[in-house]
């Protein structure tokens, strides 16, 4: 059913909203979104207050940047999951 602007929100907002804490670990952030498989968590101050919001996009590509290309195809290291760039690429130099 369509809704009007002018409508109660009460029927249709997450009442029990899954966040997490400003103090939580990149790593506790990365369970949370796997286990409910979500992409996006508010973070919380102690006051229970929205402070941050935790993507997990932005997770991922910082994890990329840090450790170096993940696995596309042939790699150099597979016990690690990462690889070095192509041969001629403007990474590899």
């Amino acid at each position: 059913k369509r809704k009007a602007l002018s409508d109660s929100i009460e029927d249709i907002y997450f009442k029990n909203p899954i966040v997490a804490g400003e103090h939580d670990s990149k790593d506790d952030l990365l369970h949370l979104c796997s286990l409910n498989k979500v992409n996006q968590i508010p973070i919380v101050n102690s006051n229970n207050q929205v402070v941050d919001l935790h993507i997990l996009d932005d997770f991922l590509l910082d994890f990329k940047l840090e450790v170096g290309f993940l696995c596309e195809g042939e790699c150099n290291n597979s016990s690690r999951g990462v690889c070095e760039p192509p041969l001629g690429s403007k990474e590899s130099g």
